[in-house]
């Protein structure tokens, strides 16, 4: 189902618990990412990475590398965050490796965790501790 503009916009609009980070080229933007915390005391002591992108034509150039870097320095600074969590599609073997490679470790399988159409994905949750 698509969203609308409007409705995009109100998902990534940065807060005072979300910080949105893009990667442009001119104007054109070729790479995004998000982070984002629970105001819950308990919890805020985390943060989730979502939804890294980057244009395919673009890739390999170390933007999502930049992208991570720019949302784990706000996690930390702003919001004194100490551990990092992501989802990532279980058959996304280049996110896996790119994730790995910036420090995060698996500790968990939801299995059938996204639906699109009729198909399932399983999502490994990951973890990354910062201090």
């Amino acid at each position: 189902m698509a969203r609308r503009t409007e409705e995009v916009a109100e998902r990534i609009r940065s807060t005072s618990t979300q910080a949105v980070f893009g990667a442009f080229e001119s104007e054109a933007l070729i790479g995004i990412t998000g982070v984002r915390r629970e105001p819950l005391c308990q919890v805020n002591h985390k943060a989730t990475i979502w939804g890294v992108f980057v244009n395919p034509s673009y890739r390999g150039r170390g933007i999502a590398q930049t992208l991570l870097s720019a949302a784990t320095a706000h996690a930390a600074e702003e919001w004194d965050a100490i551990q990092l969590m992501l989802c990532v599609n279980a058959e996304n073997l280049p996110a896996k490796r790119l994730y790995a490679s910036y420090g995060f470790q698996t500790f968990g399988l939801e299995p059938r965790a996204m639906k699109v159409g009729d198909r399932f994905y399983d999502e490994e949750h990951m973890c990354k501790q910062l201090v």
